[in-house]
């Protein structure tokens, strides 16, 4: 009998003990962590417009009375617009195409020998291309390319020790040569971003049909027209693509149709990614890419409430979705 006490207390010490432990324990029931989205990826792909506005500062020099060459100085202001289009690269390469055209306004220069004169105003545009690297939101770059706009000239060239005056006969007209500069960027919002830049554009030489107005003889003085131009703008992005998509395996490409991409493994298995913008997907069918290449940009292709990627994997015919946890991109175009 009194084995069977000490049995029985024995029982209930660890059943108590048992129960304490469980409720130590946590419970299947319990809800799971709230989900954090991870951080929007930025991208500077996409095309975009924006307005832009600063100064040129005249680096023309002229050849006119009594034949010696000189710098005209003078500088003004410059209004205007600009495209362009930005590709960036899986390594934050960005590589693109800009172009814009200012107005320039009139300013007052100083030829050899000559008076002072005010200066026609004009126009002053260029189409470049672009290469920078990305730091997230901040975007450094060199430019070069086209330049093509018309000649600051003086309206006259008047001079009382050589007993001449000229006037202008026209307005100068188009001429075309070459820019080169560089600048930063940075993105204030996904879709907006401000940048300052420096170019220098060279126009070539041209001659300027000017009247002497005393005899009434044609004058052509040559002109080669170069500025340095400083200014600010502020971009608009379309949302026409969104993050980039990079492959989450190494394969072949064998299937790119509708709005899907599929990508087989050399194991075997399947990986396709839904809803990428068509003409931002980088691939084609046949095409080897490695893990982590970037293969295109998240969009909206397809049936779909909005911007984001479908990622789906094919293990022997069976289709198994969210088999990864994906950084998900910021909604982009509504």
């Amino acid at each position: 009998m009194r084995m069977v006490r000490i049995l029985a207390a024995a029982l209930a010490a660890s059943t108590i003990a048992g129960g304490a432990m469980a409720a130590d324990l946590p419970s299947r029931k319990m809800a799971p962590p709230a989900y954090v989205a991870p951080a929007p990826i930025f991208t500077w792909t996409g095309l975009y417009v924006g307005v832009n506005g600063g100064g040129w500062f005249n680096n023309s020099r002229i050849t006119a009375l009594g034949g010696i060459p000189g710098k005209l100085g003078g500088g003004g202001g410059l209004i205007g617009g600009t495209v362009g289009y930005n590709w960036q690269t899986a390594g934050h390469v960005v590589v693109g195409m800009e172009a814009d055209l200012d107005y320039r306004t009139k300013t007052t220069v100083t030829a050899p020998f000559a008076s002072s004169s005010q200066t026609n105003d004009g126009y002053l545009g260029t189409v470049r291309g672009r290469v920078g690297y990305g730091f997230d939101r901040a975007l450094i770059y060199v430019t070069g390319g086209l330049a093509y706009g018309n000649a600051a000239a003086p309206n006259a060239l008047a001079s009382l020790p050589l007993a001449a005056f000229f006037t202008r006969s026209g307005q100068p007209g188009l001429q075309a040569g070459w820019t080169a500069g560089a600048g930063v960027e940075f993105a204030i919002a996904n879709n907006w971003s401000v940048k300052g830049e420096y170019l220098y554009a060279d126009l070539g030489s041209k001659s300027i049909a000017y009247t002497n107005a005393t005899t009434l003889l044609p004058a052509t003085p040559v002109e080669r027209t170069a500025d340095h131009i400083a200014r600010v703008g502020v971009n608009y992005r379309f949302g026409f693509g969104g993050a980039p998509v990079y492959a989450i395996t190494a394969g072949t490409v064998t299937h790119k149709a509708g709005y899907q991409l599929s990508v087989k493994s050399p194991e075997g298995y399947t990986v396709s990614y839904l809803h990428m913008r068509l003409v931002d997907i980088t691939v084609d069918v046949g095409d080897q890419v490695g893990a982590g290449d970037q293969i295109g940009l998240v969009g909206n292709e397809g049936p779909s409430t909005g911007c984001h990627l479908d990622l789906r994997m094919n293990v022997v015919g069976t289709t198994n979705q969210a088999v990864a946890e994906l950084p998900r991109a910021e909604s982009i175009g509504g």
